[in-house]
């Protein structure tokens, strides 16, 4: 490519876990550009001094993207030359990035982007479920009205496959929430892709629900969904209820009223009703 056409920008995939994931043509590209453009600093300097590339990290992400862009924009009009990556896994799909890519098609600068890692891929294989066509919807709004929206959203597409992130604190819920529009569906629970302790859960969503309610739940969450409509609306049982209860009070160290309320939110269940089953 000459040099007039070099890209001002280069999309790089950062590992979602193991960092040798990290293709060839990624490392060159990073000791390549002049500056990267990072979600956190910290996660960004342990690539960098792995790799050894020079370029200074750039701190960009959803709260201050607005105000960096029309700096970075100029130093591209300048003949600099930068790399986005994010904290894990594929800028722009659920990290920022997108709108620094609309600004620059305004100003006819160029764009490119190298193949890697995804959570998204990786779990849709994973799962086993059919991998065509899926729709993927980040995470889920934390604003229960939205919740339930997007929800009611996935219930009208029972043709697709559908890839979720959660966080830890509200894997199980999700799981319920979905069981309760979508039915008792096949599923694939993925935790700490690419990793040392990388794990894949396969079953039903109520099956999934029981499996995960006694356990400490760390790590990042991709859920893959199966595509079809089921009759069997599912909630989270009472023995269900009882074993997370008690997995929170008794190993991780919860007093009662905040595993109380922690439960409350995960079954949908007022706490009066889970008073009465679980302390009374």
């Amino acid at each position: 490519m000459p040099a007039d056409q070099l890209p001002s920008l280069i999309i790089i995939p950062t590992p979602i876990g193991n960092l040798k994931d990290l293709s060839l043509r990624a490392q060159e590209s990073l000791q390549a550009v002049d500056y990267v453009l990072c979600e956190d600093t910290r996660r960004a300097r342990k690539l960098k001094n792995r790799i050894g590339f020079h370029a200074p990290l750039v701190s960009f992400h959803e709260h201050n993207e607005k105000k960096r862009i029309p700096k970075i924009l100029t130093l591209m009009k300048e003949g600099k030359r930068f790399a986005l990556t994010s904290d894990a896994g594929t800028p722009v799909v659920s990290d920022p990035g997108l709108l620094l890519l609309r600004k620059m098609k305004e100003e006819n600068l160029l764009f490119t982007m190298i193949p890697g890692p995804s959570a998204v891929m990786t779990a849709l294989v994973l799962s086993g479920l059919p991998a065509q066509p899926f729709s993927f919807f980040g995470f889920l709004p934390v604003q229960e009205l939205r919740r339930k929206e997007i929800v009611e959203k996935l219930s009208r597409i029972p043709d697709h496959t559908v890839v979720l992130f959660e966080s830890p604190d509200r894997v199980l819920g999700l799981l319920r929430e979905l069981g309760e529009k979508l039915g008792d569906r096949e599923a694939a629970v993925c935790r700490e892709l690419t990793k040392l302790h990388e794990e894949v859960l396969r079953g039903t969503l109520s099956s999934l629900m029981a499996e995960l309610s006694p356990r400490k739940l760390q790590g990042e969450f991709t859920i893959v969904i199966a595509p079809g409509e089921s009759l069997d609306k599912v909630t989270m049982t009472d023995e269900v209820i009882r074993q997370r209860f008690a997995q929170l009070v008794e190993k991780e160290s919860y007093t009662r009223k905040d595993a109380l309320k922690k439960v409350a939110k995960e079954s949908g269940r007022s706490r009066n009703d889970l008073y009465r089953l679980l302390i009374k």
